[in-house]
């Protein structure tokens, strides 16, 4: 009886066997996987948070009133009266203000932030829209 030949066989055999049943098993796992609810999605307002970042991080104006935008559009939502798809929409149409209840300090802070997010967006200076920005962000920063 040739050993070496049934050794060689049995191997190849068990590697698919072992192959196959991780394959299942793993099927079987992401098949059964909850939401990962300890690390959800992140929200509007600390969406709005990174592009308040980003604004203030931008080197030329129009990229600061850009992501001055998108803080107005996360803020608002497409119901809001300063939404604009055009100038890009990282939070799908959704708004932090829809989840935030009136007069609650994310609320509040986000009123301040759009208030001073319409002026950045509309100012013809670099320099005042960076300072706009870092305003912005350091209003909505404020809790966290």
């Amino acid at each position: 009886m040739n050993f070496q030949y049934l050794s060689r066989n049995c191997g190849i055999v068990s590697f698919k066997l072992a192959l196959a049943l991780t394959l299942l098993l793993s099927i079987t796992a992401l098949a059964s996987a909850k939401p990962d609810t300890k690390n959800p999605p992140p929200s509007c307002y600390q969406t709005a948070i990174v592009h308040a970042k980003l604004s203030a991080m931008s080197t030329t104006l129009k990229t600061i009133q850009m992501h001055l935008h998108h803080v107005l559009n996360c803020l608002e939502g497409a119901k809001g009266k300063d939404f604009d798809l055009a100038a890009g929409n990282p939070c799908n149409g959704k708004g932090a203000l829809t989840n935030l209840r009136k007069g609650s300090p994310d609320w509040v802070r986000s009123m301040h932030s759009i208030a001073l997010a319409r002026v950045g967006v509309k100012v013809h200076n670099k320099k005042a829209a960076h300072f706009i920005a870092e305003a912005v962000l350091s209003i909505l920063e404020e809790g966290k």
